[in-house]
């Protein structure tokens, strides 16, 4: 495992996840069968991009948008 990636357990199901610089922001997903994204965190020390829908754990990005750190 590279040190980009992290594994996070949620109900005994190991989610693998990888970090990446998404619209200027550091943030977690984890890759899907269908080839998207799923935004499972953010980082970040301002407190508005955490109200952003854009940045929201969950959110499907479809394609490689990402730059890996």
């Amino acid at each position: 495992m590279s040190e980009d990636e992290s594994i996070n357990v949620m109900n005994d199901a190991v989610l693998k996840t990888e970090e990446a610089e998404y619209k200027g922001q550091i943030v977690q997903y984890s890759k899907m069968d269908d080839g998207s994204n799923k935004i499972v965190r953010v980082i970040s020390t301002d407190p508005k991009v955490y109200l952003k829908k854009e940045f929201q754990p969950g959110k499907v990005i479809k394609g490689q948008i990402f730059e890996n750190r």
